[in-house]
């Protein structure tokens, strides 16, 4: 990346962000910006900033007095059950939050790219590519739908697949955290046996930001794992690669949970962003999962 750019990074505080912190502090000059009234301590010459992105003064107020040259909007209310049943809330945040953000951007000059989701489709038409039609089934995947929409046409929309990987910041444990420590501990951990993802690990999609930022893609691009399986196949896997047990796995259908309907297949074409960054490369499922928790796991007592 030529030049060290000033990023501001919003929502930095949450898995995917704090991924995204830790790896640009490398590379260019970060703000990082959280919504918790606990706002972490500086580190590694990082700058902290508590921000509510549904406050446009307060936004506008510190994008005037940063003037960032960038920013990754990592923000957003992202717990698909919290907002179905929150859906007022998931709108203020996610919808005219991102507005917020956009407008600001605009108004400094700064580039911007929205990280977005494969939950703005239905899953009945994969493998979705960047003119794939959204077709949310979900509060959550309309929002961000709609938040894509609020983004001026020189930004980059970046739908992200299914991104996982431990959690490196404060906050709740992962989908996959909890599941791995409930198998340790031999409890029973679900998984869907009928619901298609190409799921990314969240260290590569942080690699992917410094070289979004030196090309300066504008739209939307699509970025997925190397490989297409089910959420059972990632539990499995996981289990062989950390010498646990798949035993406390339960495989269910993601027909016989409450809630929104749930995407068959969310598969992503990777094809336009393969075109534009032909030497990156994606790190294998195993490799990744080997890397986040470590191999061979020790069994805990009971």
């Amino acid at each position: 990346m030529a030049g060290r750019l000033k990023i501001l990074v919003m929502g930095a505080s949450g898995f995917l962000g704090a991924y995204i912190v830790n790896y640009l502090c490398t590379v260019g000059q970060v703000i990082a910006t959280t919504r918790s009234l606990s706002v972490p301590k500086p580190i590694n010459g990082l700058e902290w900033r508590f921000l509510d992105i549904t406050d446009p003064l307060s936004v506008n107020k510190l994008f005037n007095e940063e003037q960032p040259d960038a920013v990754v909007h990592a923000a957003a209310m992202a717990a698909i059950s919290a907002c179905e049943s929150d859906p007022e809330s998931a709108q203020r945040i996610n919808v005219r939050g991102t507005f917020n953000v956009a407008q600001a951007s605009t108004m400094v000059g700064a580039y911007l790219i929205l990280l977005s989701t494969d939950l703005v489709f239905d899953g009945e038409a994969a493998p979705y590519d960047e003119n794939s039609k959204p077709r949310p089934l979900s509060v959550y995947g309309r929002t961000k739908s709609e938040a894509e929409a609020k983004c001026p046409k020189n930004a980059l929309i970046l739908r992200l697949a299914l991104c996982f990987g431990k959690r490196t910041g404060a906050g709740k444990p992962t989908f996959f955290d909890d599941a791995i420590r409930r198998i340790k501990r031999k409890e029973e951990a679900v998984f869907f046996h009928d619901e298609w993802r190409t799921p990314i690990w969240a260290a590569d999609v942080a690699r992917q930001i410094p070289l979004i930022l030196e090309r300066k893609p504008e739209g939307i691009l699509h970025a997925g794992g190397p490989e297409r399986m089910t959420r059972l196949e990632m539990g499995v896997r996981a289990c062989r690669v950390l010498g646990m047990d798949a035993g406390p796995i339960k495989s269910v259908s993601r027909l016989d949970l409450p809630g929104p309907p749930r995407p068959r297949d969310l598969s992503f074409d990777n094809s336009l962003f393969k075109r534009l960054f032909p030497n990156f490369e994606f790190t294998p499922f195993e490799k990744a999962i080997e890397s986040s928790y470590g191999k061979a796991i020790p069994r805990e007592s009971p």
